[in-house]
């Protein structure tokens, strides 16, 4: 695939992160079924939104921080800025009816990092470990946390618990 860099409308973006959060939703194997033609497996959305070069382009080139501004020591400065501006949208946007409960999962993941974490007992046995306060009523997730690998703040309490 060719690496071709043109600048990004904000309309764009938005599309962008919006097929992304439909990924989560509608499951494919791989990622190039979300463009297929065939009538039996189509999802006609993603195609008229954006090609899927388009789209993989985006992925490689898509940044929230400058790289010269990095923190070495943070192993998630690269997605801190999304993670804590959704994190904080949650909380503003909703208040939980009810008790919320805490879940711990596993996001599928084909990549290196230094904190993939292996679970031989789940569907993907590799990938990113994430933490998940929510309220079970309506499975709206109010807070989450990526687990890195690095020893939570408080040691009395157990990663799961230490949101």
């Amino acid at each position: 695939m060719e690496s071709i860099w043109f600048d990004t409308m904000i309309d764009e973006l938005k599309a962008f992160i919006t097929l992304c959060i439909i990924e989560s939703c509608v499951k494919k194997d791989t990622l190039q079924a979300y463009w297929y033609t065939q009538k039996s497996t189509q999802t006609p959305l993603f195609p008229s939104v954006m090609s899927f070069k388009q789209y993989k382009l985006q992925c490689k080139f898509l940044h929230f921080i400058d790289s010269a501004e990095l923190d070495v020591s943070d192993r998630l400065v690269k997605v801190r800025c999304p993670t804590d501006y959704f994190n904080n949208k949650f909380q503003t946007l909703y208040t939980p009816k009810q008790d919320t409960a805490t879940d711990g999962s596993l996001m599928k993941l084909h990549g290196r990092l230094s904190f993939i974490h292996f679970n031989p007992n789940k569907r993907a046995h590799f990938g990113i470990k994430y933490y998940k306060i929510y309220e079970p009523s309506s499975d709206y997730c109010t807070q989450f946390r990526i687990y890195n690998g690095q020893k939570v703040e408080d040691q009395r309490l157990p990663a799961h618990e230490a949101i």
